[in-house]
């Protein structure tokens, strides 16, 4: 049987196009070159930003991606178990303290954590990195995020203050058998880096933001008047610190700004002095008595009265170069006060009223009677407005200035 001879046709080849080759040889490498570069940039990310990648900070990264979508945020929060003594913000969310419960709301008014506590004379103090809780008459503290409790601790004597950084270390304020004052410092790892010890009675403590600076604010008696010390401890540094004393003044409060001068709010008015105790500058009280006083990030107010009875009082916002910016009286009773972004916010009977030093305007929001304190948090929606929460023992109220009266 003859073979079978199948002859194909050669197949017709294309010519190629040499510029789509060349180009094609381009973008593969480009390809490659990319990939690379994705690579080393990730590699050199991770080590230069280790510490900040945590499993807390990924819980944070995935909560505020949820809370994006949030087109509004709470006009009222009921507290579910009421008794709220004392409120705070915590990275964006409301924080309820009272003798009993322990709750964090998210910026929809979502409860995200609910504890049971047992605190006397519950107190609170917040930052970026964690908030702290403490009982006023108990021997123990405990650290938060809003998650879950981190830390605890318990002591010999009482804990009087406290007081908490952006950065995460915070200081501890106790008694030992030798000092009636013991601060202790931690570091974000809740470990003690540092101890100080006073006899002189301590006022208060306060922490730089990026918790480098430690101030001790006493006062003692000389010659049948007050006088008011201040020492600021470096916290990386132990041979770093600086003292100084106002004499004929009782001290109320003090703090850092931005800028490195410190502001201490005494009896008769608030001293602006450098970072080595320098006065720089006064802010008398405008009537006799100190009823009240703000810190802001340029501004601050103080808020007197003439007796301690008087519902009218006095109102001066200042600035850190001690220039009076505007002052004006308020014909009610001020229970709370704030400063965000420059405007000054004051709680009364029936309401909020919002004064603006630069305009001039002084602007009123309802709110029934009865609130505790004043809150202000940045939302972090699309707008990204901040809010003014008037907070009361059963619930926060979110006031509405949208309606506003204006006064020249």
């Amino acid at each position: 049987m003859p073979e079978k001879v199948i002859i194909k046709a050669p197949k017709k080849v294309e010519k190629v196009n040499e510029y789509y080759l060349k180009l094609s040889g381009r973008l593969r490498v480009l390809k490659y070159t990319v990939g690379i570069v994705l690579v080393v940039f990730t590699v050199v990310m991770l080590l230069m930003f280790r510490e900040s990648i945590t499993y807390e900070n990924l819980q944070y990264m995935l909560r505020d991606l949820s809370a994006a979508r949030y087109d509004s945020t709470f006009s009222r929060v009921d507290f579910e178990r009421g008794g709220v003594v004392t409120t705070g913000v915590f990275r964006g969310e409301l924080i309820a303290l009272g003798k009993k419960n322990l709750s964090l709301y998210s910026i929809g008014g979502t409860g995200i954590l609910d504890q049971t506590v047992n605190l006397s004379l519950p107190r609170l103090e917040s930052s970026e990195k964690y908030f702290l809780i403490y009982d006023g008459e108990g021997k123990s503290y405990s650290v938060y995020n809003s998650y879950s409790k981190l830390f605890s601790e318990s002591f010999d004597y009482t804990v009087t203050d406290a007081a908490v950084s952006d950065n995460g270390s915070y200081a501890i304020v106790t008694s030992t058998r030798e000092y009636p004052y013991a601060v202790y410092l931690y570091n974000k790892d809740f470990k003690r880096i540092g101890e100080y010890y006073k006899n002189k009675h301590l006022m208060e403590t306060v922490l730089s933001e990026d918790g480098g600076q430690l101030m001790l604010l006493s006062f003692y008696a000389s010659g049948g008047d007050f006088v008011t010390e201040v020492v600021v401890h470096s916290t990386t540094d132990e041979s770093d610190v600086k003292t100084f004393t106002l004499p004929g003044v009782f001290p109320v409060s003090a703090a850092f700004t931005d800028s490195g001068k410190i502001l201490i709010v005494t009896d008769s008015g608030v001293y602006i002095t450098s970072s080595v105790g320098e006065v720089l500058y006064t802010v008398g009280t405008a009537r006799d008595i100190l009823s009240g006083f703000c810190f802001g990030e340029e501004r601050s107010a103080v808020i007197s009265k003439n007796t301690a009875g008087d519902s009218e009082c006095a109102v001066q916002i200042f600035d850190t170069d001690g220039n009076v910016m505007y002052s004006t009286v308020i014909r009610e009773e001020i229970t709370d006060s704030l400063m965000s972004d420059g405007i000054l916010y004051l709680l009364y009977d029936r309401g909020v009223i919002a004064i603006d030093p630069i305009s001039g305007i002084v602007s009123r929001a309802d709110a029934k009677s009865g609130g505790i304190s004043l809150l202000v948090s940045e939302r972090t929606g699309s707008r990204g407005e901040a809010r003014i929460i008037v907070c009361y023992p059963d619930s926060a109220v979110t006031v509405d200035f949208s309606e506003k009266e204006e006064n020249q």
